[in-house]
């Protein structure tokens, strides 16, 4: 298995939109060193420094799914898994960094129904 690999998920969908979006991949380091992603927090103009590093979101359409995981990167891990939790029928998938380079993920129930083992 492959590094990450574990984190691949199959969903089952008869219908509906799928979308991830990440920053593990597109980012950039500044002269300071400091990682520089594509998602920009609308509170800062500023680029998102988070833990939170993919989020897969099933929706109605995939406008929708894309709209909403682009709001839950931008919100930070730990403002997303918040509005996540008052959000009961929402599919989430989520990637986080953990300690030590590891990954950590979290499944919402809803999502989970969608997952094939």
């Amino acid at each position: 298995m492959t590094d990450g690999e574990y984190l691949q998920k199959r969903i089952r969908m008869s219908g509906g939109g799928l979308a991830t979006s990440g920053n593990y991949r597109r980012f950039y380091l500044d002269a300071e060193g400091n990682k520089v992603a594509h998602t920009i927090d609308p509170r800062t103009g500023r680029s998102i420094l988070s833990r939170l590093l993919s989020v897969t979101v099933v929706a109605p359409t995939c406008a929708e799914a894309d709209a909403l995981g682009t709001m839950f990167l931008a919100m930070g891990a730990d403002d997303a898994l918040e509005a996540v939790g008052r959000m009961p029928d929402v599919k989430v998938y989520f990637i986080l960094a953990g300690k030590d380079g590891a990954y950590e993920e979290y499944v919402s129930p809803a999502m989970s129904a969608l997952i094939m083992e």
